[in-house]
């Protein structure tokens, strides 16, 4: 067969059974059309030359629609960037670090503290292999002892989730403001929203969500609490004394 050969099947001489699926469907094909089927056809896309772009970064595409915003400023597109995508792009570096680190000491604490007592369970008193034994499970015991204190110390499991969290407060508040909606939408009774009058709303709330974070990894008491404990009536005692 060429490549400028077609099989053209006549429906009005061979229809094909019908399913009960065909049956039950209100569509129906006009007996008149015939079913032209190429053997050489190639995809759409080739035929049109078209090349579809992979969606990969979400930052690429940020920047893209924030830069086609003519509402904004150069100086207020270039304070988002800097501030709030780095702030960004900082936090998904760390989130990487502490998912490594929080996920191996979980695992291997859980393998581990199911290996000791089976290990020691095998041993045989006055055995030579035994001694080897032992020391092998001294040694695990010991190394999940050692990363269950260490995980403790530096709370990798509080920071992993801290920052997991924070990562997607931004997202959420970016793309809210990028469409105007959430708390940046036009609420009843006031002004229409736009970017320009939006945009101290939005670098104050990103600011907001990077003070919780500090707050929370760090174990430092919140403003207000810090306020009540200036104005308490013994430190007020204290300063004037």
């Amino acid at each position: 067969m060429t490549e400028q050969e077609q099989v053209i099947i006549n429906l009005d001489n061979k229809s094909p059974k019908k399913s009960e699926d065909d049956e039950n469907s209100n569509y129906s094909v006009p007996s008149d059309i015939p079913v032209i089927i190429n053997p050489n056809s190639k995809p759409i896309i080739s035929q049109d030359e078209l090349t579809v772009k992979k969606f990969e970064n979400n930052d690429d595409e940020f920047i893209k629609i924030l830069r086609s915003i003519t509402e904004l400023t150069d100086q207020q597109i270039r304070i988002i960037e800097v501030r709030y995508l780095s702030m960004l792009n900082e936090y998904k570096k760390r989130v990487k670090i502490f998912d490594f680190l929080h996920h191996f000491c979980r695992i291997f604490i859980s393998l581990g503290g199911v290996a000791v007592p089976a290990l020691l369970s095998i041993q045989s008193p006055g055995q030579i292999s035994s001694v080897g034994l032992y020391w092998f499970t001294w040694i695990v015991s010991l190394a999940v002892t050692i990363i269950h204190n260490i995980s403790n110390i530096f709370r990798f499991d509080k920071k992993y989730q801290g920052i997991h969290s924070t990562i997607e407060k931004l997202n959420k508040e970016g793309w809210q403001y990028l469409g105007l909606t959430g708390r940046y939408s036009t609420h009843d009774n006031q002004t229409t929203s736009t970017y320009a009058n939006q945009f101290l709303h939005f670098v104050n709330t990103i600011e907001k969500i990077k003070h919780k974070q500090i707050e929370s990894e760090f174990n430092t008491p919140p403003d207000d609490k810090l306020k009540r404990v200036n104005k308490s009536p013994q430190i007020q005692e204290v300063k004037t004394n």
